[in-house]
């Protein structure tokens, strides 16, 4: 891993959706750079926690779980972290606009 880049932790104020593309499009690049794009489903999620940042941390242990074979699930992981820095959608002005159509 020497010579290889570590990804900045996440920001997570401001555009969450934004920074948390930008962090993980960084941090998939890393693990290729670095070999570790075929490692263990395990040893990847404790690189992403390690890289990620305190405050995503804290998200992590406060994400609730179906089961906890699902915490251990690197794809289930990024999609907990995506789905939390999507912004929330207004009811009322999506449904305007929709009815505004046409």
């Amino acid at each position: 891993m020497e010579g290889v880049n570590k990804p900045p932790t996440l920001k997570i104020k401001g555009v969450p959706n934004v920074n948390w593309t930008k962090w993980y499009n960084t941090f998939e690049t890393f693990l290729s750079a670095s070999g570790l794009d075929e490692a263990t489903e395990k040893r990847k999620i404790a690189l992403l926690l390690n890289l990620i940042g305190e405050d995503a941390q804290e998200l992590m242990n406060n994400f609730v779980w179906a089961t906890a074979e699902e915490r251990g699930n690197f794809r289930a992981v990024v999609n907990k972290f995506k789905d939390y820095c999507q912004p929330l959608k207004n009811i009322t002005i999506e449904r305007f606009n929709f009815n505004s159509i046409g």
